[in-house]
């Protein structure tokens, strides 16, 4: 990793882009097992149905029903990850961050269960209108859920909330148990901050290592004709 701001941007990004990658490829691994054993249960009925028995109707709608579920599925999932791949695209501008913060959430749930770990999420009752980037607002996110997940012990559920204020919106992360590294809270909401810079952002932070369970992150609009690239942001944890 070199000094350059920009340069450290980037290889974060990538590293953050492989990781998502990488679960959307767990859960399509899983999909294709599931059809490659219903394709193996109907070879076996065809078998049995050869010397000319028959096998209970119920047996095949078993089968094409769970082949359709997990059609589905993976479909969703590339889905996914056609639409991370497009995050990349365009300049900044008004986006929803309901509809980011819901796939962003798919984008973490392998990696959460990974660690016995649930997540729900409660997006606001209006659009959460926010300025930017989709990548760099996935990635913020993305490592948010990542920072809690991973240093979470025991199965527990992480829940994620929306609410627009008046200053702006805000999005908040809760988990109904963690164990934090020492230290580690620092060096998280570091990584947190130097996202939020490229987003136009500062970060606050008034929290105690040692009870580090909630962070909740204000983004406040920024005024119009103002020349700013993103909203301000502002973290509490």
């Amino acid at each position: 990793m070199t000094d350059d701001p920009s340069d450290r941007a980037a290889e974060e990004g990538l590293r953050f882009f492989g990781r998502a990658a990488a679960g959307l490829s767990h859960e399509l691994r899983n999909v294709l097992a599931t059809v490659q054993q219903a394709a193996g249960l109907l070879d076996d009925y065809a078998a049995i149905m050869a010397p000319g028995r028959s096998v209970d109707p119920e047996r095949f709608q078993t089968v094409t029903a769970r082949v359709g579920r997990n059609a589905d599925r993976g479909l969703g999932y590339i889905e996914l990850l056609n639409w991370l791949g497009h995050s990349l695209d365009g300049p900044s501008s008004s986006l929803e961050l309901n509809e980011i913060a819901t796939r962003s959430v798919e984008l973490a749930r392998y990696r959460a269960r990974q660690r016995r770990i649930s997540l729900e999420l409660s997006p606001s009752d209006g659009d959460a209108v926010v300025i930017g980037k989709t990548f760099e607002w996935v990635m913020l996110i993305h490592q948010c859920i990542e920072s809690i997940v991973d240093r979470s012990e025991g199965a527990a559920t992480l829940f994620i909330s929306i609410e627009e204020t008046p200053r702006g919106v805000a999005m908040g992360f809760e988990i109904d148990a963690v164990y934090p590294v020492p230290g580690e809270a620092g060096r998280i909401r570091s990584r947190i901050s130097a996202l939020a810079d490229t987003l136009g952002g500062r970060v606050v932070s008034s929290s105690d290592d040692a009870t580090d369970r909630l962070l909740t992150i204000q983004f406040t609009r920024p005024a119009r004709n103002s020349g700013s690239d993103g909203p301000r942001v502002h973290h509490e944890t």
